[in-house]
């Protein structure tokens, strides 16, 4: 190491250092900003960022690392959960929530099914049929609030019932129905990677 490099990295970790002295919050922005050379001199901004032009690794990654363990132990003697802590915290919401959402998924794909045979029997009661199809709008209708992005089958499912009961009392409820379960869930969002036909 050179000894530009040298003083470059003396002035993050007295940067690093100072941060942690007077309880301001450590991020790598806040570092650069507090880095000043010997002679008062700000450092370059983009320094810490730059790569090795052979192997496109971060020149001062080492150093990257050492802003980052700071953080970190700032956050535990706070209180708060380090970076990878809160990462593991939202990589097991994400994978609950992809339970939940595969679940009411089935759900959905089971109610559909359930309402195809029971429009195939023959003497089954209307009343049954239309109870499955409400169901099963509700859900799809839930599903498509809940869910970011535009999702095909559950467009379809959604059109088809409210295009068959435009203006009838059983879409008001079933609308208010499905406003309901969504308040229900009110903070959950699911992610629908894929349907099932």
């Amino acid at each position: 190491m050179n000894k530009s490099s040298e003083r470059f990295c003396d002035a993050i970790r007295r940067s690093i250092k100072k941060l942690e002295d007077e309880r301001v919050s450590i991020t790598q922005k806040a570092v650069i900003e507090n880095a000043s050379f010997d002679n008062g001199r700000n450092v370059g901004k983009s320094t810490l960022y730059r790569k090795d032009a052979v192997t496109k690794e971060h020149f001062y990654k080492d150093l990257l690392v050492e802003i980052d363990d700071a953080a970190s132990r700032q956050r535990k003697s706070r209180g708060r959960p380090t970076k990878k802590e809160a990462l593991m915290e939202l990589k097991e919401k994400i994978r609950e929530l992809k339970i939940e959402n595969q679940a009411l998924v089935d759900q959905l794909v089971t109610q559909e099914s359930e309402l195809i045979k029971l429009k195939s029997f023959k003497g089954v009661g209307e009343k049954v049929a239309q109870a499955k199809d409400d169901d099963i709008y509700m859900l799809a209708k839930t599903l498509l609030e809940k869910s970011p992005g535009s999702h095909e089958v559950l467009d379809s499912i959604v059109r088809r019932y409210e295009i068959a009961h435009r203006g009838t009392e059983r879409l008001e409820e079933m609308q208010s129905a499905a406003g309901k379960l969504c308040q229900d869930l009110l903070g959950v969002t699911v992610s629908l990677p894929g349907m099932r036909k």
